[in-house]
């Protein structure tokens, strides 16, 4: 079982083609719960709940929404860039 976690684990790193078809929602799911991830959720669901509620937000917390919508998407597309040149 070990042995297979770590074959996983490299397959992860390498393109999706060479990981089973069961295994690659949870390589996605997994790469989902970060830090960043979730911080960027959790603003995004407050916005939209406050949003629903028809309640006024704050500019400062609208700036902070975008500035992180911003970096994490940014991240997310630098990092796709650099796996898909190398």
């Amino acid at each position: 079982m070990m042995h297979e976690k770590e074959n996983l684990a490299e397959a992860a790193d390498e393109p999706q083609k060479n990981v089973p078809g069961r295994w690659r929602i949870r390589f996605r799911l997994a790469r989902l719960v970060d830090v960043k991830s979730l911080v960027t959720l959790a603003l995004v669901c407050v916005l939209c709940v406050t949003t629903l509620n028809e309640q006024e937000t704050n500019e400062l917390f609208n700036s902070a929404v975008m500035l992180v919508l911003g970096f994490f998407f940014g991240k997310n597309l630098n990092d796709n860039n650099e796996k898909n040149a190398g």
